[in-house]
């Protein structure tokens, strides 16, 4: 499950560099948790790495947000 319109609240820029000595931006966000159904959730992404992944679960909305930064 993925909320359509993500309000990201945090981010983080990296630059990895590689053994071929090529380099790569990745930018983290993590996003504000929303409750849901069965708990809460809290969108993430990880650009330059992989798109976005499905929403974290929690069972609350501080558990959701500490997941998502793991």
């Amino acid at each position: 499950m993925r909320t359509m319109e993500p309000k990201f609240i945090a981010t983080e820029e990296v630059t990895w560099l590689k053994r071929d000595g090529s380099e790569v931006r990745i930018v983290a966000r993590v996003g504000s948790p929303y409750a849901a159904g069965d708990g809460w959730r809290c969108p993430v992404e990880l650009e330059g790495v992989d798109s976005r992944y499905p929403d974290i679960a929690g069972e609350s909305s501080m558990q959701a947000i500490s997941l998502a930064m793991r």
